[in-house]
């Protein structure tokens, strides 16, 4: 029980480094219904960061044709993008893809699989 309370109060928690970009990906509660999805990023690229990023979310569900969904993530502070809503729909087994473009950079992406409760 403990170790599932946990898993719950923490939610889903993904890391990656792609092209320069360190990112975190943070998914709260990770079950089905309303969730907030969080992206931390840090961009190394030669002066990337004097250009406001987009940062876009694509999710799929990877075992049911329900086509993708696109999402905006939005920033209050610049550090961290946020998005919230009712984005997985049922349980099971989904990609999303986080998309950070820059004007004058090419874009980052990366895919996280994800397990829905």
């Amino acid at each position: 029980f403990d170790a599932l309370q946990a898993h719950k109060e923490q939610g889903i928690i993904e890391t990656a480094s792609v092209d320069g970009v360190d990112m975190m990906l943070r998914v709260m509660p990770g079950e089905s219904g309303d969730n907030e999805i969080g992206v931390e990023f840090t961009d190394t690229r030669p002066g990337a960061t004097n250009v406001p990023p987009e940062v876009l979310l694509r999710l799929t569900a990877t075992t049911m044709d329900m086509g993708t969904q696109q999402v905006e993530a939005t920033s209050v502070d610049g550090v961290r993008y946020t998005a919230r809503g009712s984005y997985f729909p049922m349980v099971g087994p989904w990609e999303l893809e986080i998309i950070i473009r820059r004007p004058g950079f090419n874009d980052v992406r990366k895919t996280f699989a994800l397990d829905i409760t």
